[in-house]
């Protein structure tokens, strides 16, 4: 039994298991007032380690600017969130939650929408 939960716990941490909605803050994307952004309404944090193989090349400013045409944001996403959704993306050695704000979203609708992008929903 020993020996089952020593490789379950090597495969976890060889495929970013040791991430979490509490890793390191890379990065926050603000969209909560571009009603132009596809994910207007939220407020993104990236977490993880910015040294990772599969982040050390991205430029994550741009990525928020540019590409979700957000505006960087100091510090952590702000309180009064109706819920936030936990995403691993397949590909990257990072965690990004997804905090949904009234009146864009209410839980339903940000439920919905986090299941459908497979993540993990946590009203608030």
């Amino acid at each position: 039994m020993r020996r089952l939960l020593l490789g379950v716990t090597l495969v976890l941490a060889g495929c970013g298991g040791g991430l979490s909605a509490t890793s390191p803050l890379m990065m926050t994307c603000d969209l909560r007032t571009n009603s132009g952004a596809a994910a207007h309404g939220q407020c993104q944090e990236w977490r993880g380690d910015k040294q990772a193989e599969t982040n050390v090349n991205v430029d994550f400013n741009v990525l928020c600017t540019s590409t979700l045409s957000g505006t960087v944001f100091t510090g952590e996403c702000p309180t009064g969130a109706v819920g936030v959704c936990t995403k691993r993306p397949s590909v990257a050695q990072r965690v990004v939650l997804h905090f949904y704000y009234a009146p864009d979203w209410d839980a339903s609708t940000a439920s919905a929408d986090c299941t459908g992008m497979g993540g993990g929903w946590a009203a608030r």
